[in-house]
């Protein structure tokens, strides 16, 4: 008994001890910039002006109404983004590749993936289409670091302009300046003609056939909604829906999944090896943990619309403390990510070393339910009592 009151009160001090040691001015997560408002639509961004710690990644939220139209653009950094409500239809051109040109209706819970400087362009459907994107640079702003078509061209001289699209002169007058990131189009205008691209809606039935995932995993689209592998459910505690080049073989600088953690529930004490994490919060509150070195702990809360960010290597956690389930897209900068679980990892070291590092008795560690963990932990059905007696 006298072990077990040990063991409690080293926790709490220990607890405390970390809390103390919390790292001054640094945060987990932040407000994205102020948005930004076009003819077609909005973009608000999150990169390091606003939040210096997410030093690889940043993002952008973007809201595109029926015939909203982000002009056809390209950018350094790749881009991995989740639709997040609405339809939009995506035209991507990646000269040299397999797929050269591709243009897809995307759906809720799709995911699209493009490599640095592929040319692309995104429709809003009709019922508009949010969207958050994130890019392999902490310091990238969609609006002021893209290429955008318009901006080029009208500064092509018109003769060198008429001469590289054998026309004459007089076709190549465009006006002085470049159009809005987002024009406000006429949607039956801006698909007349169009061959209809397919409509994920309608392939579910079919999703699961060697064949359709062949051809879903080949292309720049993937629907993580309809994603049959992987996902890793928890009765009780909500799911996550990932995926990497594994599945999504044109995810090649990214990897990323929808996550919703029901109330009380834990995402699992892990640290990840190779990539950095980056969060957006769909909607509800969590709690986020996270140790970056020896006793350097951050403490922070993921609510709707904020970004967050986890270095490589920082142990770290989320929390659901609300009665509300939370759902948070995650997005890691690598095509495979690795993920290192607490239970994984002091389940395979010999009870022992555990015993020693940790100054508690071996039976005491026993008691650890380390088999029957989950990536996604479900709330307690009684909170555990502590015993203080001598």
């Amino acid at each position: 008994m006298k072990h077990r009151t040990a063991l409690v009160v080293g926790l709490l001090c220990v607890s405390l001890a970390l809390q103390r040691a919390g790292v001054a001015g640094q945060r987990l997560t932040a407000e994205f910039e102020e948005v930004q408002h076009f003819p077609g639509g909005s973009i608000q961004t999150s990169n390091t002006n606003t939040f210096p710690e997410s030093s690889t990644i940043s993002g952008s939220l973007v809201n595109l109404t029926a015939g909203g139209l982000r002009e056809p653009h390209w950018h350094t950094p790749s881009e991995w983004a989740f639709v997040l409500s609405g339809t939009c239809r995506v035209t991507l051109v990646v000269a040299g590749s397999d797929h050269p040109a591709e243009s897809w209706d995307f759906i809720q819970g799709d995911a699209w993936a493009f490599p640095s400087n592929a040319g692309h362009t995104i429709l809003g459907l009709q019922d508009g289409c949010v969207y958050v994107a994130a890019y392999n640079s902490g310091s990238f702003d969609e609006i002021s670091d893209s290429l955008g078509l318009s901006a080029w061209l009208t500064t092509v001289p018109a003769a060198r302009l008429a001469q590289a699209l054998n026309t004459s002169v007089a076709n190549t007058a465009l006006p002085n300046q470049g159009s809005s990131p987002i024009l406000q189009g006429d949607l039956e205008a801006l698909t007349a003609g169009q061959i209809n691209a397919p409509l994920l809606a309608t392939e579910a039935s079919a999703f699961g056939q060697a064949d359709q995932l062949q051809i879903t995993a080949n292309s720049h689209r993937f629907p993580v909604t309809y994603g049959v592998k992987p996902t890793i459910t928890a009765t009780g505690a909500g799911y996550i829906r990932q995926v990497d080049s594994t599945y999504f073989t044109s995810g090649v600088n990214f990897s990323g999944g929808i996550v919703r953690q029901d109330p009380g529930s834990l995402r699992q004490l892990h640290w990840h090896l190779e990539a950095d994490e980056w969060q957006f919060g769909i909607n509800g509150t969590l709690e986020v943990y996270a140790v970056t070195n020896q006793g350097q702990v951050l403490n922070g809360t993921l609510r709707e619309g904020q970004a967050g960010f986890i270095p490589r290597g920082a142990g770290h956690y989320l929390y659901n403390p609300t009665s509300e389930p939370a759902y948070f897209a995650v997005v890691f900068n690598n095509a495979k990510f690795s993920t290192t679980s607490l239970p994984g990892f002091i389940g395979n070291l010999p009870l022992e070393y555990l015993a020693a590092t940790l100054d508690v008795p071996a039976n005491t560690l026993k008691s650890w339910n380390i088999a029957k963990a989950q990536e996604l932990a479900a709330p307690q059905s009684t909170p555990s009592a502590v015993n203080t007696a001598g």
